[in-house]
Parts: structure tokens; sequence; C-alpha cells
């Protein structure tokens, strides 16, 4: 990133997260837009100036997935592959395009088994699961039908931390709701490939998800997709258990 001749900025693509493994880059095309389309050995990348990425292979009609060269005219793209030259027409949706978001599933481990929830079958707008407190590695996954994206989705995730239900209530999450303010935490995070990892362990909390696709061409879906996940403590950690040991150490 440069600025008034100054470098303000400077990353490696292929550490950045959606690029590996690119082992070749071959040649760089900026159209006039300004996107920069990359010709790479795993198939052609366009870097949108919002910071969108869309990747396309042989999966979305090229010949082959070793590009040599790429050529962006208006809303044709134009790769030459080892195996010929492909022509992909990548039409933006339309503003009134009424395609839909899905919260597909969400998986989790526990005790070493994989557990695995389809969100996508419930009936319920705004389906609430019980995570036991020994859960690892949750996962929620999402998808979008607009086929004139080609997958190249882009997933707005609006968390919301609420408070659970007062019987699960810990001291962590009344020290985090009294420091917010008497108030629920949100954070907002942009997804590119349809899954959302939250690491190693969340702690134990009522989370409300709030999902919404937006297309490579910049338009947000009109229906956005809700799920509240509810990871439980132990017994032992909720503040009930806390204040009846000091009701009886005062007894």
């Amino acid at each position: 990133h440069v600025e008034a001749g100054e470098i303000k900025d400077v990353k490696v693509l292929n550490e950045q997260p959606g690029f590996t493994p690119i082992e070749n880059i071959k040649s760089v095309f900026v159209s006039s837009g300004g996107a920069v389309w990359l010709s790479t050995n795993t198939g052609v990348y366009g870097l949108q100036k919002d910071g969108t990425r869309l990747h396309f292979d042989r999966y979305d009609g090229l010949a082959n997935d070793d590009v040599n060269a790429v050529v962006m005219q208006k809303d044709t793209l134009w790769a030459a592959s080892v195996s010929g030259l492909s022509r992909l027409l990548l039409m933006p949706s339309s503003p009134t395009n009424n395609f839909y978001t899905y919260i597909t599933r969400l998986s989790y481990r526990e005790k070493d088994q994989p557990r695995v929830f389809h969100i996508i079958d419930s009936l319920s707008h705004n389906p609430r699961i019980l995570i036991a407190p020994d859960a690892t590695l949750i996962k929620v996954n999402m998808a979008g039908i607009d086929y004139r994206s080609r997958g190249n989705l882009t997933y707005r995730c609006v968390t919301t931390e609420q408070l659970p239900p007062w019987y699960w209530w810990t001291s962590r999450n009344l020290i985090q709701w009294i420091g917010n303010g008497f108030a629920d935490s949100r954070d907002t995070s942009w997804v590119q490939g349809g899954e959302i990892n939250f690491g190693a362990y969340l702690p134990s909390g009522a989370y409300y998800l709030h999902i919404l696709a937006r297309s490579n061409g910049g338009n947000f879906s009109p229906s956005p997709d809700e799920v509240t996940i509810v990871v439980m403590p132990h017994w032992y950690n909720t503040i009930w258990t806390s204040l009846l040991i000091w009701l009886l150490m005062l007894l």
C-alpha cells in the first residue's frame, strides 16, 4: 500500500488466508475499476478495492488451473492456460436479486467425539442450540444461494454476546456485562469461505449470530439468517455455587 509516494503497508499475499497454496504468480492485470487480477498455478485470483477476494478455477469453467495470463474487460474474464483460452462472463448480481443467506450447520468436538447440528433443517427462524461445557473447536457453516457469484460470497457476521439464562450466570458473564455498561457486547467480522471458526475454546455464555451474505457484485442478501449458541458452564463455575460456598463459610 503506497500513499503520497510513501510505503504504508506491505503484505505477502501468499501468507494471507485463502491464498495458499499459491506457488507461482505468473502475471498481474489491473482492470479499469482498480481491481487486481492474478494468474497463478491454482487459478485466477481477483483482489477488489474493498478487500474482497475472488477465486476462479477449473470448477468455475477454466480450462486448467495453471493460468499463464489474465485479462479483464468489463464483466468478461479471459484466462490463458496451458490447456487453452477460457472466457468467463462475470455477471454482477442485480440490486433487486433476491438471494438467501443460510446458516447450514454447527459442529464441535465433545470428549474427542464429533457433534453436528444441521441448522438448515430447523423449523425455528432463530434456533437456540445448547452446547456442553467441554465443547471445543466450535464451527458454524454458512451458504448463500446466488448462482451468479459462483460461490465467491462474503459474509457479514455480527456476534452479540448476551447474558445467558440466570441459572447459568458466571462471574465472567456478569463482569463483562457490567463492564460494557450493562449491555451486550457486539463484534462484526467479514468472513470468506463460508465458515466461522471460534477457536479451540469458547467461554460459557450466550452468543447470538446474525449472518448476511454479500455477492461479488457488492449486493447484500435481503434475507439474513440467525442462530443463538448457548455454551453451558460447569455447575461449579456458576455464581450460585460461589454464593453457596460463601454462605457456608459465614455460618
